[in-house]
C-alpha cells in the first residue's frame, strides 16, 4: 500500500494533486509538459506491472477523487 500510494503522489492522483497547479503555473511550457506526461510514464508502469499487489479500493477512490476534484477545481480557474 505504501508503494501504490507513492506512486499516485507521483502521478498527482488525488488528494496528492493540489501541488500541481502551483508548480506547473511558474513554469515554462516545455516543463510543464514534461512535468505533467512524461514523468508519469514510469510511475504508472511500475503501478501496472504490480498490478497483482495493488488495493483495487485504493485505485478507484483515488480516481473517482481525481475526477470530482479535478473537475470542480477546474470550474473557477481564470488562467490556462
Amino acid at each position: 500500500t505504501i508503494i501504490t500510494l507513492a506512486l499516485m503522489m507521483k502521478m498527482a492522483a488525488a488528494p496528492f494533486h493540489f501541488w500541481l497547479p502551483e508548480v506547473s503555473q511558474g513554469t515554462t511550457t516545455m516543463t510543464t509538459l514534461t512535468i505533467l506526461t512524461w514523468q508519469k510514464i514510469a510511475p504508472l508502469t511500475i503501478l501496472l506491472n504490480t498490478n497483482n499487489k495493488i488495493n483495487t479500493s485504493l485505485i478507484l477512490l483515488s480516481a473517482t477523487l481525481s475526477i470530482i476534484i479535478g473537475g470542480l477545481g477546474g470550474l473557477n480557474q481564470t488562467q490556462l
